[in-house]
C-alpha cells in the first residue's frame, strides 16, 4: 500500500473528506473556491518526470460552464457514472484546473 493511501485510509467512506482523487500518488492537489468566481485545483507533480494521461476526479459538486488549464494545455472533461467529474491532462511540474461558472 502506498503511504498516501495508508494515511488517508481512516477517511475512506467519509463524504467530502478527500475532495480530489488523482491517478498518480505523487501528485499533490488542493481546492480553492471563490464564490461566484469559480474553483481552482492546483496540481504539483513530485514524480520526477512528466506525467501523461493524469486523471483528476472531483469528489464534490462544482457546477461550471468552462474548464481549462492555467498553462493553456489540453484538458479532457468526462462525466462519471457516479455523477463525479473527471479531468484528463498531461502534467509536467505544476498546473491548475480552472472551473468557471
Amino acid at each position: 500500500m502506498h503511504i498516501r493511501a495508508l494515511i488517508a485510509s481512516p477517511l475512506a467512506g467519509i463524504a467530502g473528506a478527500v475532495p480530489v482523487t488523482i491517478s498518480e500518488p505523487l501528485v499533490d492537489s488542493g481546492v480553492v473556491t471563490a464564490a461566484k468566481l469559480g474553483t481552482a485545483i492546483p496540481l504539483i507533480n513530485w514524480a520526477g518526470k512528466p506525467l501523461k494521461g493524469l486523471t483528476v476526479t472531483l469528489n464534490f459538486d462544482s457546477p461550471f460552464k468552462t474548464a481549462s488549464l492555467a498553462r493553456g494545455g489540453k484538458l479532457t472533461v468526462e462525466h462519471g457514472e457516479d455523477g463525479h467529474m473527471s479531468f484528463e491532462l498531461d502534467l509536467e511540474l505544476t498546473d491548475a484546473i480552472i472551473l468557471r461558472p
